[in-house]
């Protein structure tokens, strides 16, 4: 089911999975406005966070977040890619709580 949901939503096959625990990161970050702010809630520093951003975004290649900006700017990239993981993370806790 969860690999229907992928391919649906980021196309591709199986060996294209995202990186999970970056997307969580990157959920946080959009949730917050701000790398700090979602470290704290995540308990762990800010390199490590743009380390797993940078991550995902490479292995995506995409550019999910502007570089060399202090403030958090999605690209627009960035921006459809955020809101078609909130469905899918969605669906995914529906699944998990049935």
């Amino acid at each position: 089911m969860l690999d229907k949901l992928l391919k649906a939503t980021f196309g591709g096959t199986s060996k294209n999975k995202i990186l999970w625990d970056g997307l969580t990161e990157l959920m946080q970050i959009a949730k917050y406005g701000n790398i700090p702010d979602a470290a704290k809630s995540l308990n762990c520093d800010e390199t490590s966070l743009r380390d797993k951003i940078t991550c995902l975004e490479e292995s995506l290649c995409i550019q999910i977040l502007h570089p060399s900006t202090p403030d958090v700017k999605f690209t627009e990239m960035g921006k459809r890619f955020i809101r078609r993981c909130s469905g899918v993370l969605e669906e995914i806790d529906d699944i998990e709580t049935e």
